[in-house]
């Protein structure tokens, strides 16, 4: 399923690739909000290249990440990929963000395997466990240990939740492809 998800995915991304001339205008802003090393690496040095997935994400987008939702532009476009847990406050602030015509890509993984060098217990490490507080059901949206795709209209707005957030990681291009093509499709 997973596999077939991803192709999909790519397969938008390359349609609507050959469809836009480069340099066609702006780049639309995309926020990202993660725990995952795609805009900083681990160590937080400079020092460091940058991700895979953020340069192909760059191709596309303006990238700006994030730490909250108090940040996010009327409308914008969110990538949360593996997002550390969010306040109360933060969450009901997400949530209207997303009624008032926010779209977000939630990757929300149930069982990271992602491999991080920070050790258990440590703050900046990337939780193993998505960890929904709530939000997701308040959706109407429920997250299993299977991967799956839903795209959900929520008040103006929209969320694609996928039940994994470790292909974003993944050193195969074509999977870290379909990352962009979801961001693609909300971005219209």
């Amino acid at each position: 399923m997973r596999f077939a998800i991803l192709m999909m995915a790519a397969a938008l991304s390359a349609c609507q690739a050959e469809s836009q001339a480069p340099g066609e205008g702006p780049k639309p802003e995309l926020a990202l909000l993660t725990s995952l090393p795609i805009a900083f690496g681990e160590s937080f040095g400079l020092d460091q290249q940058a991700s895979p997935l953020l340069q192909q994400l760059e191709d596309s987008f303006t990238v700006r990440p994030v730490d909250g939702p108090e940040q996010l532009q009327p409308g914008g476009l969110l990538l949360a990929a593996q997002p550390q847990a969010l306040t109360a406050e933060r969450l009901v602030a997400l949530d209207k963000w997303v009624r008032e015509g926010g779209r977000v890509v939630l990757l929300a993984d149930p069982f990271l395997a992602f491999e991080s060098v920070r050790p258990l217990g440590d703050r900046f490490r990337p939780p193993l466990r998505y960890p929904d507080t709530g939000l997701l059901a308040h959706w109407g949206l429920r997250l299993d240990d299977r991967t799956d795709t839903r795209l959900e209209a929520v008040g103006k707005g929209y969320v694609t939740v996928v039940a994994d957030a470790d292909f974003a990681m993944s050193p195969r291009e074509e999977e870290r492809s379909a990352v962009v093509a979801l961001l693609e499709e909300l971005a219209g």
